[in-house]
Formats: C-alpha cells, structure tokens, sequence
C-alpha cells in the first residue's frame, strides 16, 4: 500500500503524465502486508491511440536495497 500523501501525489503525476502524453518516472516507498518499506521505481510512456484510447508501456523496479544503501550513505554523511 502507499501512504495517503504519496498515493495522492502519485495519481496527480499519472493524470498529468497522461493528459501531456508526456513521459512518466517517480521513485516511491510501498508498504508490504508485513508492514515493511520498501521503494519502487516507475517509469513508464503514453501513447495515444485510435478513437482516444491511450495504451500505457512502462516497468516497475524493486530499488528497496538501492534506496537503503543511499539513506544509510546519507546518515554516515
């Protein structure tokens, strides 16, 4: 699940992303069943299509360890 603030801010880039046609790419943290954090990385196209249609093309990337070795990086700073 994502917290309220990032789903909120989330879908606005999605929307917006969608209505421009425009590239799409956010890193955000998603909370497991378990209750542990882990971050996501999104990037993804919009491609409009016949009769109005838009068809989505993107991934979706674990970057949990990444994201954990920056913050502790961070923290030593």
């Amino acid at each position: 699940a994502l917290p309220r603030a990032e789903r909120r801010a989330l879908l606005h880039s999605i929307e917006q992303a969608v209505a421009a046609l425009a590239p799409w790419e956010r890193t955000f943290p998603v909370c497991t069943a378990s209750g542990e954090i882990h971050w996501l990385a999104a990037r993804s196209s919009v491609v409009a299509q016949p009769g109005g249609a838009r068809a989505w093309f993107g991934v979706l990337a674990d970057i949990t360890d990444q994201e954990r070795a920056r913050l502790a990086a961070e923290q030593a700073n």
